[in-house]
């Protein structure tokens, strides 16, 4: 069970921003740190209920460790890629 509070915009949110293809069922996160997690992601109703962009961690800006300077968390999934531009 994770006691972290994020802050972040709601996936739906930015696709609708970036108009996404209605026509789309998937996704790609790419990682920014290189650590090979790049998971193709199912645009379920599951996943735009429940995934966000985080870009705060318990009232801070994300750190690298945790995925500075955006990442992309699930609710659903125990995994969450860190996404944003590659070092």
């Amino acid at each position: 069970m994770s006691t972290n509070e994020w802050t972040g915009v709601p996936l739906p949110f930015l696709i609708d921003l970036v108009g996404k293809d209605r026509r789309s069922t998937w996704m790609l996160a790419e990682g920014a740190d290189a650590a090979g997690v790049d998971p193709s992601i199912p645009l379920t109703e599951e996943i735009m209920d429940e995934a966000f962009i985080a870009y705060g961690q318990n009232g801070e800006p994300l750190r690298p460790a945790h995925g500075f300077p955006i990442r992309l968390n699930r609710q659903i999934a125990s995994d969450s890629p860190r996404i944003g531009g590659r070092k």
